[in-house]
């Protein structure tokens, strides 16, 4: 499998996948994911995806 950087095709399909509410796209939005904390290394992703919970948990 050949390497690939994310583009704008890549989102839509994730938003059409996961819904828009669950794509991060945004610079602000994506800063927490920008780093860990095992080093100080730091760099922005082009997006994040949150994950849906598809059925309650119990209590």
């Amino acid at each position: 499998m050949t390497y690939k950087q994310i583009d704008e095709e890549d989102i839509k399909h994730f938003r059409d996948v996961l819904s828009a509410a669950y794509v991060i796209t945004g610079k602000d939005q994506l800063e927490p994911f920008a780093h860990d904390y095992t080093e100080d290394l730091v760099f922005v992703p082009r997006s994040s995806y949150y994950r849906q919970i598809q059925e309650r948990l119990p209590p």
